[in-house]
């Protein structure tokens, strides 16, 4: 529906300045750090690495140098395809011609609208970096009642990833399945209960059911895979996760250098259990700077340090007047920033070496300008203009073995 001059009133009493709009878009706090490159071209980002050293060394000269003892070394190739991500807005002509009289309404009124369509695609950028790359948002509780309008999510965090209005599918398998027929349209989120209200029962998504796993529309098997996918989490391993391919390389084969390290903290004391996981990371020649934490257990870490604890700005990539507050550790393999990001689910935590990491885009992520030079298009039959934001991009780890998981409890 376009923004009508009903709700465009109150919209236009706020000035939005161009560093808003800059500290908006950084709202994601681990892809406003993550190393950008702009320049990506073609259908798939193909990279080697090497799974293992060759073998053939002995202290008998004719069994090193035979050739039927020598293995070379073993390489795997990447292959990580982009994914495309759109966002748009409408804004009625009427707007445009009540408002245009009064110096700064027309720019009060589309960035309004922009504003809008920038936290949307922040926002599922950041949940999309904090996914395996399947597009899931939450899962259906055991207790909850498809038959009605109403549902609870099994991890109440996960509300926070879902908005009024959100146009909804499901699927009993987290990606890699075909999404069921189907949709539902959210009237009210609870983000203290976990409670998602549909404005008809849940079963007009075919099969709804406890353990149904929920999508955005369109989503499905749709987002670019991120970082609990290259370095999945102790539960994903115990699972079997290592045993599907993915990016073309079988990670079962060495997953320590193919998909990280990993420890379970059964209930140790979370500062000890992210140092363990740094001394476990070092110990194999990696050199862990950063540790990305739920805000709850962010929370937790603060209050343990109590007044040890040392906090310190971490800056956005290239954007030093963008930043946001982390805990520097000092360790016995070098100081680490713990910070804390909204779609890390609780009780996990990573431990990276951010120089590992890059987020390759076809041109700005996003951008509006399209190929035409237009920003604003008119629509055709209908008094509306239409907004776009566009994205085109991966993330990529060029040495998994260089970073972490870990489970602060069991489960």
């Amino acid at each position: 529906m376009a923004l009508d001059l009903a709700n465009v009133t109150a919209a236009l009493r706020d000035w939005y300045s161009p560093l808003r709009i800059a500290n908006m878009f950084l709202k994601g706090r681990t892809f406003s750090m993550l190393p950008k490159v702009t320049n990506f071209e073609g259908l798939k980002f193909v990279h080697p690495i090497q799974s293992a050293l060759g073998s053939g060394m002995s202290a008998s000269a004719s069994v090193a140098f035979s050739s039927s003892s020598a293995a070379s070394p073993r390489f795997q190739r990447w292959e990580v395809d982009s994914t495309r991500a759109f966002c748009g807005r409408l804004v009625e002509g009427q707007v445009i011609d009540r408002t245009k009289s009064s110096q700064g309404s027309w720019l009060r009124a589309i960035t309004t609208v922009t504003d809008d369509a920038y936290q949307e695609f922040v926002q599922n950028t950041s949940i999309s970096l904090w996914g395996t790359g399947s597009g899931s948002l939450g899962q259906i509780a055991a207790g909850s009642d498809v038959s009605t309008t109403q549902i609870t999510l099994t991890n109440v965090a996960d509300a926070r990833k879902f908005r009024i209005g959100q146009i909804l599918q499901g699927d009993l398998v987290d990606g890699g399945g075909t999404v069921n027929a189907g949709t539902a349209t959210l009237t009210k989120v609870d983000p203290n209960t976990g409670v998602l209200t549909a404005s008809a029962a849940w079963t007009s998504i075919t099969g709804a059911a406890v353990g149904m796993y929920l999508f955005g529309q369109g989503n499905y098997d749709s987002v670019f895979a991120g970082i609990p996918a290259w370095i999945p989490t102790v539960a994903k391993r115990d699972a079997g996760i290592l045993s599907t391919t993915f990016n073309n390389v079988d990670r079962s084969i060495n997953p320590l250098v193919l998909a990280g390290h990993a420890i379970a903290g059964h209930g140790a004391p979370k500062i000890t259990t992210i140092e363990r996981l740094g001394v476990q990371i070092s110990s194999t020649g990696g050199t862990p700077d950063i540790c990305v934490v739920s805000f709850d257990d962010y929370s937790d870490i603060l209050e343990s340090l109590g007044t040890r604890a040392m906090i310190v700005d971490q800056a956005a990539y290239k954007m030093p007047q963008v930043s946001f507050p982390a805990v520097q550790l000092a360790t016995s393999f070098g100081p680490v920033k713990i910070f804390a990001d909204q779609f890390v689910p609780s009780n996990d935590f990573w431990m990276l070496s951010s120089k590992t990491w890059q987020f390759l885009s076809m041109g700005a992520y996003p951008y509006t300008k399209m190929h035409d030079g237009l920003s604003l298009r008119a629509i055709e039959a209908a008094d509306s203009y239409g907004y776009r934001i566009i994205g085109d991009g991966l993330l990529y780890c060029s040495s998994p073995f260089d970073n972490g998981t870990g489970q602060f409890a069991d489960v």
